[in-house]
């Protein structure tokens, strides 16, 4: 499958990137207490784990897996409204040619052209680590038809693939499912291992403009 190609059916699970400007209260700096949470032990009568390829993927039961072919995983959640979703997109390196920094650029640029849903402020963090491994999280708001909407999106490099990891809510909802992305984001495992370690120390956080 051609770059373009793949970089077309990634689109929407960062929809909320289009035409936006980095929000006013952004901040940057070094983190001297901070780790990540270990994933808790998921009660099985309201979360549901998914084996794909060699990852799991846990998430809510009433939430609502589509069955598709253009993202690693895909679901809807229990609101019945198809503008609201969580998303996981597993990309190989190689076969795109290009790294997280070059992904996040391209989506970039191809939603920027996009007026449909606007976005009406956004932050992104890159995390670095103790071992120097780094990750990028973002919190976009944006509005579409007259509807708020606020996303969560995570980006990470593992084992040569990039993860695009997000959720989107009614921005009304965005305190409710902030326990539920964390349970999700850290409960995540490829080849039988976290994506996150409760050992993973952060070692500094700065702003990203993607418009650059």
């Amino acid at each position: 499958m051609s770059c373009n190609k793949y970089l077309s059916l990634v689109t929407v699970g960062i929809m909320s990137l289009v035409s936006c400007n980095n929000s006013p209260n952004s901040q940057s700096g070094n983190v001297t207490d901070h780790t990540i949470k270990k994933g808790i032990t998921l009660d099985s009568t309201k979360w549901k784990c998914k084996v794909i390829s060699t990852d799991v993927i846990c998430y809510p039961n009433n939430w609502k897996e589509l069955n598709q072919d253009k993202f690693f995983f895909f679901s809807y959640l229990n609101n019945n409204d198809s503008e609201t979703f969580f998303v996981v997109n597993r990309l190989n390196e190689k076969e795109i040619k290009m790294d997280v920094n070059g992904y996040l650029k391209e989506v970039y640029r191809q939603l920027t052209a996009d007026t449909i849903e606007l976005c009406e402020g956004y932050t992104l963090k890159e995390l670095t680590f103790q071992n120097n491994r780094k990750a990028y999280y973002g919190e976009f708001f944006s509005k579409k038809h007259g509807r708020s909407f606020f996303t969560r999106s995570f980006f990470l490099t593992y084992n040569s693939f990039i993860y695009d990891i997000t959720l989107k809510v009614n921005e009304r909802d965005r305190v409710n499912y902030s326990d539920i992305f964390q349970n999700i984001l850290y409960n995540i495992k490829s080849s039988n291992k976290h994506l996150f370690d409760e050992k993973d120390l952060l070692r500094n956080v700065r702003d990203i403009d993607l418009s650059n």
